[in-house]
């Protein structure tokens, strides 16, 4: 694959919900664009703001102009493939079955997250959860903590939260390690670390991927994980799901209700 086969187009479109002045202002601050890169990229006709040599990395820059208020698209062959809000079949895009997505929300957490096809939303996996999904028959699991920073010390940095949660999830699972220490997750609109645990539930041995996310007030903890066999070929599936991790207020879609509730915590496994 050539690196300019996903290409991340700038449409010049905002949102709903969105002003110009407002939008400009996410640019700066979610995208760390000056004053003459902001110029530039609003006085050009859609203009083709980056090549990629992988299809990830494109939808995360269309992801990050989303979460900015501002509509992109990510191009493959003359095919779109994602605009921020939903992804498109199409060559060297994912297959139809795979679009074939759903977004589970949380008003009071102020959050939502897109799950694949053949997943759906639980109640039973963390009594702290905000949000919490799985494929039964994959045995591939997410759940979704919510922390006020107010309620951490002030010195208290995403880092550090992140190692002491890898701590915390590993000590209450079966002959843990934690393979990947918190380590700073470059991609992304927010600042964020990940880390990684082998553990067995059950005398199953599974693999957990833990990201930390520092929203605005907020750090939200994606807990991922599945059986420790299938972790490599779920990774990428684990990636998009976070990267389709939003903090904004979202009014839930009427068939989602039941799926409102938001508490606050740490893992628990029991």
């Amino acid at each position: 694959m050539s690196a300019s086969t996903y290409q991340v187009i700038f449409t010049g479109s905002l949102r709903d919900g969105f002003s110009r002045r407002e939008g400009i202002s996410q640019l700066a601050k979610r995208l760390s664009l000056d004053f003459d890169q902001i110029k530039k990229l609003l006085t050009y006709s859609r203009p083709v703001v980056k090549c990629c040599k992988q299809m990830i990395e494109g939808e995360r820059l269309v992801q990050a102009f989303w979460q900015a208020g501002w509509r992109s698209e990510l191009i493959c062959d003359g095919h779109l493939l994602f605009d921020g809000e939903q992804h498109f079949p199409g060559v060297g895009g994912p297959a139809a079955d795979e679009t074939e997505k759903q977004r589970l929300f949380c008003e009071e957490a102020r959050c939502s997250i897109e799950v694949p096809a053949g997943w759906q939303a639980l109640t039973d996996l963390n009594g702290s959860a905000v949000m919490q999904s799985g494929n039964l028959r994959e045995n591939q699991f997410l759940v979704v903590l919510s922390q006020n920073l107010l309620d951490l010390p002030a010195a208290s940095t995403i880092g550090a939260y992140c190692g002491a949660q890898l701590k915390q999830c590993a000590a209450k699972l079966q002959d843990s390690e934690i393979l990947i220490p918190a380590t700073p997750l470059e991609e992304g609109d927010f600042p964020a670390c990940f880390g990684e645990i082998s553990a067995y539930i059950d005398g199953l041995p599974v693999q957990y991927l833990v990201v930390c996310i520092e929203c605005d007030e907020r750090i939200y903890t994606l807990f991922l994980w599945c059986e420790a066999r299938d972790f490599g070929r779920c990774r990428k599936d684990f990636d998009r799901i976070v990267l389709s991790f939003r903090s904004e207020f979202l009014a839930a879609p009427a068939n989602e209700a039941g799926h409102r509730v938001a508490r606050h915590g740490t893992l628990s496994m029991a």
